[in-house]
């Protein structure tokens, strides 16, 4: 049996592949979380459960991690932590220093590559930040980062004292709805409408260079569909575990190499 995990900067996110290496999508959690948690939820899933290998990448506060890491150690028997390659799974990397590159990107690359085997992918993670990846057969392009739309609208509540006040005191809203009626309402649709614009606008440069080879956009990420209902793309898929996806991936080619 081996776990997978995804640890970013405001989840956690877990699976597993089964005896067969087929992959299922397990839970996932606030993070930082206690350890305790995690492991009852793996143990709630999976009842029984004895021993496993816990596959691990982590862009998250490494504070909470190490507990995360000895509770895994002590009741599944073995975790291994993955990085950024050169190369694996049929992906390039293109970053000038290869261990620069984030371990969520990396996955998510290598996960959009076997699952949407396209000649022109462009692999959209939004998280805490929104980040962009472009893969020409199998060669890592680089990529962009800017804010995601939480930490922008943290970044609008945390500077404007007057903004956070009317933000407090306007009533929960999930989804960007166009004009707002109140500053949450406003707050909430301007960044999704910041985010999409961003993505449309990348989308058009990135085609117009690869000429009259269609470019696929693959989305992950907590908002990745709230922010594809606002896009107009001809070629768009949401994946919302891709990086598990890519991290299961991974798993599997070390039993192939054994």
């Amino acid at each position: 049996m081996k776990l997978l995990f995804d640890i970013g900067n405001s989840a956690l996110k877990w699976g597993w592949l089964d005896a067969e290496t087929q992959f299922h999508f397990g839970g996932w959690l606030d993070w930082p979380a206690q350890a305790d948690a995690v492991v009852q939820q793996i143990e709630t899933a999976l009842p029984g459960l004895e021993e496993a290998t816990c596959w691990v990448a982590n862009v998250g506060p490494r504070a909470a991690l190490y507990p995360l890491l000895q509770a895994l150690a002590a009741r599944f028997g073995t975790y291994r932590m993955v990085f950024a390659e050169p190369a694996c799974c049929g992906v390039r990397n293109g970053y000038a220093d290869f261990s620069l590159l984030g371990v969520d990107r990396w996955l998510a690359l290598i996960g959009a590559w076997r699952h949407h085997r396209a000649p022109q992918l462009m692999v959209v993670d939004v998280g805490s930040a929104l980040t962009v990846d472009l893969l020409q057969k199998g060669q890592h392009q680089g990529g962009m980062i800017v804010p995601g739309v939480q930490m922008m609208q943290r970044c609008l509540t945390q500077n404007t004292d007057q903004l956070a006040s009317a933000m407090a005191r306007s009533p929960a809203v999930q989804e960007a709805q166009g004009l707002g009626r109140t500053t949450r309402e406003a707050i909430v649709a301007g960044t999704h409408y910041m985010s999409a614009a961003f993505v449309q606008m990348l989308h058009a440069d990135l085609q117009e260079q690869a000429g009259k080879q269609p470019l696929t956009v693959v989305m992950t990420g907590g908002q990745a569909q709230q922010l594809a209902d606002l896009l107009a793309l001809p070629k768009l898929v949401v994946t919302p575990h891709l990086v598990l996806q890519g991290l299961a991936e991974v798993a599997r080619r070390d039993d192939a190499q054994r």
